[in-house]
């Protein structure tokens, strides 16, 4: 065990190896950040919680310094993301929340939407299908909040066409915040 005071303000409190941070530590910054966790030769490695000075938080895994692995993020606003991260990203399968009831559960990739997955609006509705960058993209299926499903084909976040012969008026453009 043993403690670290950098000149910029940081400071380190734990277990050291070969005169790095090594085992379990504690470490803090002046603007209010703090990692607790796990580090391997002197970088964050394995189970750790990062406190950034906005007041979010990562819970999770950690690879080489990076969010890397399964773990869970917090935004002050409400919103959440559990699954899986790459450098900091998220990436892979995993499930976006917001305060307001909206959710995306499906694939990742750089912090993007990408691949299949799932959008369900606060009220009901819901897009299940193919994303890219972000966006509906693709051939998906929309279903109105009163369970009225229809198959149709996005480009870009905008509704291209209803494809078959119950085609409706119901726009299923998608618009989260």
């Amino acid at each position: 065990m043993g403690t670290y005071s950098h000149s910029n303000g940081a400071y380190y409190e734990g277990q050291w190896l070969d005169d790095k941070q090594h085992g379990q530590g504690i470490e803090s910054w002046p603007d209010g950040a703090r990692y607790e966790g796990r580090y391997e030769d002197g970088k964050k490695e394995g189970q750790g919680r990062l406190t950034f000075a906005d007041g979010s938080y990562y819970e999770g895994q950690f690879k080489q310094n990076e969010i890397s692995g399964f773990g869970n993020y917090y935004w002050p606003d409400g919103k959440s993301y559990s699954g899986n991260w790459s450098k900091n990203k998220m990436d892979g399968h995993g499930e976006l929340r917001w305060r307001d009831g909206k959710q995306y559960t499906g694939n990742f990739v750089n912090d993007k939407r990408e691949g299949q997955g799932t959008f369900v609006w606060a009220d009901g509705r819901q897009y299940i299908g193919e994303w890219k960058a972000g966006k509906q993209h693709g051939i998906g299926t929309y279903i109105s909040k009163e369970g009225v499903e229809k198959q149709g084909e996005w480009s870009n976040g905008r509704k291209i066409r209803w494809i078959g012969e119950d085609a409706g008026d119901d726009n299923g453009n998608f618009e989260d915040n």
